[in-house]
């Protein structure tokens, strides 16, 4: 204890320092010292270290006894100082009122120099030394010689101070100082433990308070036996609140079914085979039935935790999810058996022009449904905005109003209608094919033209047919019996044009083309013996009223002004089949009057309808002075229909 061996060592308190040995430190006093005692996070770190104003303990105790000893002096305190005063954490040998508040104000207090400054703080003898030697320590609690160094936080932050004091000067030595740093050490390993505990117990009480506040239940077990060691608060509602930790742990409680209704044995769980065999579980189905008698419905996924003995597992309660799954599904069937039982080919098309839906008929458009879905219409009809239909789509959305336009589609070729229906920013689109009715509705506009035109015509033709048949009467008798059967034959021809009117079959579904050009000329010829040959050719309903109208409009027209007119006159209908189409020719020879061409009237048009589009195929009309030759050029697929 040779005090000037250690001087030359250790700078005591009031030293400048010159380098010898250890760096001298720089003393802190007055308003330095004041700005470090009160730095915010030196004071955070004190409070949240637990130790200011709380009970004595031995561990710390234990260690200002140690100092005592070690450093032959009385009296030995762990002194915590904050921006006011100092607290005596453990205290050994201290007596008087000091001792029994466990502390003083920083008036009485040595270690604020030493929490200031960060480094030991060394004196011989405090009445001798300027830096303490006005402190009233030195008066009021006989001070005399002090030896302290800084106690830390784990963050670095000086804490206090562990001294140890006399009534009497001390030539302190080096080896004081180590000793004493040595003991510090062990009281900021005890500090620093219960700083990491207390950091844990935070970090778990907010994990806990996370876990809790989720909306999914959470489970973990051990990876030893499968035991449930942790149910956070939602699992614990999700499979009841009745469910106790004790019968969790052993799965006795939980009433887990696989929705086919068996039960759960416990190493079914998805937690436990997680934990025992290493499962990883995803999205496994489970129904959950609570002792009230409500089911929940859980869907629940499970995994080893890596670098832990736990498996956690996650369910979430999927029974409202489930339920309108289930409506949706069966309302989405109910709706797809209506949309693919319909002739209408619909789309349904998202926000982002995106094609999500197409039904069956969309292919009987012509689609390629399964290459379309999902894909934007412009990826799927890439020439679409160059289309009629696309400002009628753009339409529907800007005002979500429908829409409605017909042109031909450019993909399909077809006469299509479409109708389009907003709903938000989804378009319905639904695409009929309206070529058939179109031309249905042509059709019977025809028809009621040419029943107009029959019903003018019909008087000159009867009146010509009681000229003709008078000219060559013997008798009335023969006369009445000639012209009666020639109204019949005008009647029999009427039916095959009946159907185009009242949408009705022909009695036999088809008839035989010779029967037809028959049936229509026969009320008109008169004396006239048509020329008639030709392969027997089968004619649908449908055409063979289309080419029943054009035929009876060259009779009532040769009738009027052709070669039925005059005796003498002579006609030919003559046919044949050249691969897929059948060529007819209707050939007149009149017996007087060169015949000249005039105007084109509603007759000429009805037999080039007929012909060019209900039956598909071409007409040329060749105006001769000996007579008219109309030549039918047809598709015998057309003919069938």
């Amino acid at each position: 204890r040779d005090g000037r061996a250690f001087r030359a060592a250790l700078p005591l308190a009031g030293d400048e320092g010159d380098g010898a040995g250890m760096n001298a430190p720089k003393w802190l006093s007055g308003a330095d010292a004041k700005v470090v005692l009160s730095a915010p996070d030196r004071l955070r770190a004190l409070r949240r270290s637990g130790l200011m104003d709380s009970q004595a303990e031995e561990v710390f105790d234990r260690a200002t006894r140690l100092a005592g000893r070690v450093l032959g002096v009385p009296v030995g305190l762990l002194s915590l100082v904050d921006d006011q005063r100092q607290f005596f954490k453990a205290q050994s040998g201290l007596e008087g009122w000091a001792a029994a508040q466990r502390g003083t104000p920083l008036s009485h207090s040595f270690c604020q120099h030493v929490v200031a400054s960060d480094a030991p703080l060394v004196v011989r003898d405090a009445r001798a030394e300027p830096l303490v030697q006005c402190n009233l320590a030195v008066e009021d609690l006989r001070v005399i010689a002090y030896i302290g160094v800084p106690v830390h936080a784990p963050g670095g932050h000086v804490l206090g101070a562990l001294c140890a004091i006399s009534d009497e000067p001390q030539d302190w030595t080096d080896d004081d100082v180590e000793n004493l740093r040595d003991i510090a050490t062990g009281v900021e390993s005890e500090i620093a433990v219960r700083f990491h505990l207390q950091a844990s117990q935070e970090a778990q009480g907010r994990l806990d308070a996370v876990l809790d506040a989720l909306p999914i239940g959470v489970a973990l077990a051990d990876t030893d036996e499968g035991a449930l060691v942790y149910m956070n608060r939602s699992g614990y509602e999700k499979v009841g609140r009745d469910v106790e930790a004790d019968d969790a742990e052993s799965y006795s409680a939980l009433g887990a079914r696989n929705p086919d209704g068996t039960a759960y044995a416990a190493a079914d769980y998805p937690l436990v085979r997680a934990a025992l065999n290493g499962e990883t579980v995803t999205s496994e189905a489970m129904d959950y039935h609570l002792s009230d008698g409500r089911v929940h419905e859980l869907e629940v996924d499970a995994t080893r935790v890596a670098g832990h003995d736990l498996a956690v597992a996650t369910f979430r309660d999927v029974t409202a999810r489930n339920a309108a799954r289930r409506e949706r599904e069966r309302t989405a069937e109910r709706m797809a058996g209506v949309l693919e039982a319909t002739s209408d080919a619909v789309f349904l098309i998202d926000g982002d022009w995106r094609v999500v839906y197409a039904n069956g008929a969309a292919r009987r458009f012509g689609y390629d449904v399964d290459r379309i879905v999902g894909l934007t219409v412009q990826e799927a009809f890439p020439d679409i905005e160059e289309t009629p239909f696309w400002p009628v789509y753009q339409r529907a959305r800007e005002t979500g109003e429908p829409q409605t336009h017909e042109d031909i589609d450019r993909y399909s070729g077809l006469l299509v209608e479409v109708r389009v229906f907003p709903s938000g920013r989804e378009l319905i689109v639904v695409g009929r094919d309206v070529a058939e009715e179109r031309r249905a509705e042509a059709q019977r506009k025809v028809i009621v033209r040419e029943l107009n035109h029959r019903v003018k015509n019909l008087f000159a033709v009867i009146s010509g047919m009681i000229g003709m048949t008078a000219r060559s009467a013997d008798s009335p008798t023969e006369m009445a019996r000639t012209l009666r059967g020639r109204v019949a034959a005008l009647a029999r021809a009427h039916e095959l044009v009946r159907p185009a009117v009242t949408s009705e079959e022909t009695p036999d579904g088809e008839a035989d083309l010779e029967t037809i050009v028959s049936k229509v000329i026969e009320p008109h010829v008169g004396g006239v013996a048509p020329s008639l040959g030709g392969p027997s050719v089968k004619v649908g309903a449908q055409a063979a009223t289309s080419l029943a109208l054009a035929l009876h409009e060259l009779a009532t027209n040769a009738v009027k002004y052709g070669a039925l007119a005059e005796r003498g006159g002579a006609l030919a209908v003559r046919w044949d089949r050249k691969g897929d189409r059948l060529h007819l020719v209707w050939d007149e020879t009149v017996a007087g009057t060169p015949v000249s061409r005039g105007e084109p009237g509603f007759g000429t048009t009805l037999v080039e309808m007929s012909a060019r589009v209900q039956l598909g195929g071409e007409v040329e009309t060749e105006w001769r002075p000996e007579g008219v030759r109309v030549a039918f050029d047809l598709p015998l697929a057309r003919l069938v229909a």
